[in-house]
């Protein structure tokens, strides 16, 4: 397997696994440069050989739950602001997460 591949198959498992960057990390004793670096070399890239920026995140539809939403959350990215109840917050800001648009201020 090429080192490049071994690389996204951790990223891959790390973004499968819920886990902060930082317990992935520390559980698989990887150094935090090192998981960054090949994070930004295994974005994905267009024909032209420059990394895509998509427009849309796919975001799964929250299953039905028979508890009530207490109240509402306003999740700012950019200009762009998203009201919904509590409960779909969790899986926006997971999906989000997942997606790579939230990251670090560390």
């Amino acid at each position: 397997m090429k080192k490049i591949e071994r690389w996204q198959s951790i990223i891959n498992e790390w973004k499968s696994s819920g886990q902060t960057k930082q317990a992935f990390l520390k559980q698989k004793n990887i150094n935090q440069s090192t998981f960054y670096y090949w994070i930004k070399k295994t974005s994905s890239k267009n024909d032209d050989g420059n990394k895509e920026n998509p427009s849309f995140i796919s975001i799964p539809r929250p299953e039905p739950s028979n508890k009530s939403s207490t109240g509402e959350a306003e999740v700012s990215l950019g200009r762009a602001k998203i009201k919904l109840s509590v409960s779909d917050a969790t899986s926006l800001l997971i999906s989000l997460h997942q997606a790579g648009v939230l990251h670090d201020q560390a």
